[in-house]
């Protein structure tokens, strides 16, 4: 008489009067906070319990039993929780809120962008979940802001607790997840609405975020490191060509940066199934709107902005796998080398040949394909050249040299 549903609506909470909202421990309202939950284990048809899985941002992945003869509307009894040495949950804020994007505001980010009254957009509220730590936290604009995102396939970014995030919040990041058109965050349509000739919306949706954020004062304007892998990987370089001031660092995993190369090789073995998520750029209407956003063919103004006075270029941290079959190793090799290269021109061309000159580092996995190295403690390294990275731009070496020696005491 009675089922057990996992459903999600505005990538957050269960729809519908016939659902009841489960209250779990330290969350006063399922509906106000972000957090994944989910069903766990094999489930029998005559059991009346079930084990639900609880995560946010701020706590680690916790188990809970629910009976549906005893537990009613009480909270739900605790079965097991990640442990994680040294670690308080009370200490961090988790917050969900929306970046309103408009046709008007992104039409303006980047005036290279078609006016074909095609690519128009109705106004959509973006949602955007934030973590912080609470004794660092000042609303003032002065924090720096390190904005993931992915936004393609229908993939979802669920808010769900990483160590990797907590340690940036350490470190005196506002750490924030975009849940962006062309993610499955909100549903189908939510996909649909950002792929084929839809797909800057992807990227607008992004900065739009990033400019609330600054908006509401978390962060500031060139105070942001944005991040993302493989078709995030083109999400970061997309943005970074619309707006470039925008951000101070980018962090770019197996980025997808020569969309429009790949996709005109039918030789690769992939190509042909992403047409279904790209288009065929054989089509000329889709071979101007692939090169309209392609991160590789849009980086060509590196060096006309490098010598305007007072223009900074955010530092880059790229990677790659020399035996990825999905995204060739060539294609971030490329990409860098063409902004090297405008680099380089600007400083040539420059009076002094002085130019506030970003770091560019580009490092390919000799022995790794597209997740990255495969052993557990090769997969530390990675991360930790991240934040190394990340620490040095945003000069909190200190900072992380200090939680170091207060986990190693």
């Amino acid at each position: 008489d009675h089922a057990a549903a996992d459903l999600d609506t505005e990538a957050l909470h269960p729809p519908g009067p016939h659902c009841k909202l489960v209250a779990f421990p330290g969350i006063a309202d399922p509906e106000a906070l972000s957090h994944t939950a989910s069903f766990s284990g094999a489930t029998d048809y005559a059991t009346n319990s079930i084990v639900v899985v609880l995560d946010t941002p701020a706590q680690p992945t916790t188990w809970y039993d629910w009976d549906w003869e005893s537990s009613g509307e009480g909270l739900l009894p605790v079965r097991k929780q990640k442990e994680v040495p040294n670690y308080n949950p009370d200490e961090y804020h988790t917050e969900r809120f929306y970046a309103r994007y408009t046709e008007d505001k992104g039409a303006a980010l980047h005036e290279t962008l078609h006016s074909d009254p095609k690519y128009a957009d109705s106004a959509v509220s973006v949602p955007v979940t934030v973590l912080y730590k609470k004794s660092l936290f000042r609303k003032d604009g002065s924090m720096p802001l390190l904005l993931e995102g992915y936004g393609s396939y229908g993939i979802s970014e669920e808010p769900v607790w990483r160590n990797t995030h907590t340690l940036y919040a350490d470190l005196g990041f506002v750490v924030a997840t975009a849940h962006i058109r062309g993610g499955g965050d909100l549903g189908e349509p939510w996909y649909q609405a950002a792929k084929f000739l839809s797909k800057r919306r992807t990227f607008l949706d992004f900065i739009a975020v990033a400019d609330k954020l600054a908006d509401e004062k978390y962060t500031s304007a060139g105070n942001v490191a944005i991040v993302g892998g493989s078709a995030g990987g083109m999400l970061v370089g997309a943005c970074l060509n619309m707006r470039p001031s925008l951000f101070k660092a980018i962090v770019a995993h197996v980025p997808f940066v020569t969309i429009l190369d790949t996709m005109l090789d039918g030789e690769l073995p992939l190509t042909p199934g992403e047409f279904k998520e790209w288009g065929n750029p054989r089509d000329e209407f889709y071979f101007e709107y692939m090169r309209s956003y392609c991160p590789y063919e849009n980086c060509g103004f590196v060096k006309d902005f490098l010598t305007k006075p007072g223009n900074s270029f955010p530092s880059i941290f790229a990677t790659a796998g020399l035996s990825d079959y999905r995204v060739g190793y060539y294609e971030a090799a490329k990409w860098v080398a063409r902004i090297r290269a405008g680099i380089a021109a600007a400083k040539a061309e420059a009076p002094d040949g002085s130019i506030d000159e970003p770091l560019i580092v580009f490092e390919t996995n000799m022995a790794a394909g597209h997740a990255g190295a495969s052993g557990r403690f090769d997969r530390l390294k990675e991360v930790s050249r991240d934040v190394a990275f990340l620490a040095t731009e945003f000069d909190v070496q200190d900072v992380l040299g200090k939680l170091y020696l207060s986990a190693n005491p």
